[in-house]
This record gives structure tokens, sequence and C-alpha cells, in this order.
């Protein structure tokens, strides 16, 4: 299996146990996946905000260094005036590409907290794009080229933010819902980030495949 997390010293608090989210810029989740194209393997960088599943930020990368996530954090926070994603909680894994001192800096000057955990399953928002990405959009397109990947993903993610439906965005695309929510259109609703043994509705959790490592958040990914 393919690596794309290079475990790393510094350790910070998981700061999303148990949260819910009720409104946007609350949670952001990033991961790294990767794609393979003939004999190269190459690596794909996403951050999503967790209550409207849009994808804020994205980079492309032939090698797992933390300049591709740099430059998904700066696509992400570039979507917002200065100022409004001050107190927003970024959530990823342990990587050595989170930990990096500018990744941190760059976290640091916009006032986003920073959380991190071990475990897949407490980043399963950002898990869940990387497979949408790559499943829906992707991988159905046969790709043959780094350049094409590139042209590809661009117009992945445009496609994903304005033209996927979620049933728990009222049947909208994440970018649609995310300008109701700012409009005062839409009604608020109550997103589980991360369950842990204090998080109510275990009855919805009992609910959906229990062998799904995600299940806590089954219905709210769709």
């Amino acid at each position: 299996r393919t690596r794309t997390t290079i475990p790393a010293h510094k350790v910070y608090q998981n700061l999303i146990a148990g949260r819910s989210v009720t409104r946007p810029c609350q949670v952001w989740q990033s991961d790294i996946t990767y794609f393979r194209i003939g004999e190269r393997f190459y690596y794909l960088t996403f951050i999503v905000d967790v209550y409207t599943r849009r994808i804020l930020g994205y980079a492309v990368s032939k090698t797992l260094r933390a300049e591709a996530n740099l430059r998904a954090l700066q696509m992400a926070v570039s979507q917002y005036p200065a100022g409004q994603v001050a107190g927003c909680i970024h959530h990823s894994d342990r990587g050595s590409q989170y930990t990096d001192g500018r990744y941190l800096a760059l976290l640091r000057r916009h006032a986003l907290g920073i959380s991190m955990s071990r475990r897949a399953q407490d980043n399963a928002y950002a898990e869940r794009i990387n497979g949408i990405i790559k499943n829906e959009y992707l991988i159905p397109w046969t790709l043959r080229t780094y350049q094409g990947l590139r042209r590809a993903t661009r117009k992945a993610v445009t496609d994903y933010n304005t033209k996927r439906h979620h049933g728990q965005l009222e049947r909208q695309a994440p970018l649609s819902f995310e300008h109701a929510c700012r409009q005062g259109g839409q009604a608020a609703h109550r997103v589980w980030v991360m369950r842990d043994a204090y998080t109510p509705d275990e009855a919805l959790q009992q609910s959906v495949d229990r062998h799904n490592p995600y299940a806590y958040c089954a219905y709210n990914l769709n």
C-alpha cells in the first residue's frame, strides 16, 4: 500500500472529538491521497469544510513534500475575507506535511485552531472526499499524464462543489448550500464531526453498516 502519511514527532491535541458544527468555517479537515498513472504515483491534497462539504483548497503534486499542502491551505484561506476564518479548527492526521513549520505558521497567522489525531476515522469527511474525487471523477476519465491529472482535478473540484448534490444539504451542491447559509435562507442543522463516548443519538450509529469505519457520519457524507 502506498503511504501518504509520514509520521512526525510534533503532536497536537484532537480538538474535534464529540464536537458538532452548525455553520460554515467551524471545522475544516484535510488529507492526502495518491493517484496512480501507469507506474507513477502522484498525490492529491484536499481541504474540506465539514458543514458545507465544500472543497476549499486542493493541490496536485509529484511528491509528498509540504509545499502542496501549503498551496492547498493558501487556496482555502483565500476563499474568505481577512479574519473570517479565525477560530475555525483545522483537523488532519499527524503527518509531517501538517507539522511542517511553514504550515503551522500559516495556520497560526490566520488564527486557525490546530487539531490532529492518528486514526483515519477521526478525519472521515476528508477521507470521503478523497474517494469521491478519485472514484466518481478521476478514475472514469482514464488519465494518462501528470498535466492531465492537474486539469482533471481542477474540473473535478469545480464540478463537485457546484453540481454534486448531497442528501444532507437539502439536495444542494456544496457551494449553493454555503451561499444559502450565509444569506440566512438555509435552516441550520447539526453535523457531528467525530463521535466519542459522549456523543448522543447512538441509535443512528447502530442503524448503519456496523462494518463501516465511518458509520458515525455515513448519513452526512452523501
